[in-house]
């Protein structure tokens, strides 16, 4: 008796990993252009997030002998102003790396706070 033995050949699954990769660049392009027209349409959400949380660290680490109503009264023009597009981005420039200098040691002197109050009505009033 003889055994006949039949050989199936395989074809290569090449074609199957080619779609799986455009089916994976293509959802993360959707998640993308989704994130990035978020980001555009909601930016008044995302600009609120940022300065409520610079405002919360900002008075936070004042010193007790500052106005904290003043400094909030002010920060909350500077929101104001970069939601309305009356502040330009260079001005923002010249305000956050003097803020994060200042906020780099989680505290605040009065003239630290002095100045940064000053850099940021002397932007508000151009």
């Amino acid at each position: 008796m003889v055994e006949e033995v039949t050989q199936v050949e395989e074809k290569p699954r090449m074609h199957g990993c080619l779609k799986g990769c455009l089916v994976f660049l293509g959802t993360c392009l959707l998640v993308f252009i989704i994130a990035v027209s978020l980001i555009y349409y909601k930016r008044d959400y995302f600009v609120n997030w940022a300065f409520n949380s610079m405002k919360t660290k900002f008075v936070e680490a004042l010193p007790e002998d500052i106005d904290r109503g003043e400094v909030s009264k002010t920060l909350d023009r500077l929101k104001t102003a970069v939601v309305n597009d009356e502040i330009s981005s260079e001005e923002l420039k010249e305000i956050l790396p003097e803020f994060q200098s200042a906020m780099e040691d989680g505290k605040l002197d009065a003239d630290e706070v002095n100045h940064l109050l000053e850099i940021i009505n002397n932007a508000l009033v151009e």
